[in-house]
């Protein structure tokens, strides 16, 4: 499988959102909910609307930071899905990914893959609107290295019904979900994640920029 953009934008494409919503729609969301978590600390949040190609919009992300995330980019696509990224130097956290579906009222995704490192994994997390058991978390897969050793694991929810559930029975942990079959899994929800142009297509060719600015909290930046 070819990583994003060829993997020049890693570790920021190493792991990505999705929110089953207008960009605009969702750009309000995210600020109005940063705007809420950090102005009573003196952190302001700035919106701002750039095109594309997708490299250049990505490379307003920069630099990495640790500890705190700063910048978020939520990209159109030629789907009903926006992506959403962010500064974080292992990519976006599941927090806004699982958090803006109750909020908005939508499906959301998260993707990690990243299988050729030592802290490697590959994960699809879909979230819904609605909570059950204290969780909007509808289907959880992943491949993950646990100091050295490979675990898979498919426990939350029910299997989706594009799985193929033939592939867990792999001896190889590992192989159970390679980054192929995560891509399989997405391309049936509609994202293609992996493919450059699903990004910014003609008529959505505006990202919008979402920033943290003001009495930021101590983070480190990190060279990429």
């Amino acid at each position: 499988m070819k990583a994003l953009l060829d993997g020049r934008r890693a570790p920021i494409t190493d792991a990505m959102g999705f929110l089953e919503a207008e960009c605009d729609v969702v750009a309000t969301n995210l600020t109005r909910w940063l705007t809420e978590l950090n102005e009573p600390r003196g952190i302001s949040v700035h919106a701002e609307h750039v095109r594309g190609p997708l490299d250049a919009v990505l490379e307003r992300l920069l630099p990495l930071t640790d500890t705190v995330t700063l910048r978020y980019a939520l990209v159109p696509t030629d789907s009903p899905w926006t992506a959403i990224l962010s500064n974080d130097h292992v990519g976006i956290d599941a927090t806004p990914v699982a958090y803006l579906p109750r909020r908005i009222r939508c499906r959301g995704v998260r993707l990690v893959a990243r299988d050729n490192r030592d802290d490697g994994a590959v994960v699809l997390t879909l979230y819904g609107p609605e909570s059950i058991d204290h969780s909007n978390t509808i289907r959880d897969i992943r491949a993950f290295n646990d100091d050295g050793g490979w675990i898979f694991r498919a426990a939350k929810g029910n299997p989706l019904s594009f799985e193929t559930p033939a592939a867990y029975e792999n001896p190889d942990a590992r192989a159970r979900f390679p980054p192929a079959l995560l891509d399989q899994y997405l391309r049936a929800l509609g994202i293609r994640a992996f493919d450059e142009g699903f990004y910014l297509p003609p008529g959505k060719n505006e990202a919008v920029l979402v920033e943290l600015r003001g009495n930021l909290p101590p983070h480190n930046e990190i060279a990429r």
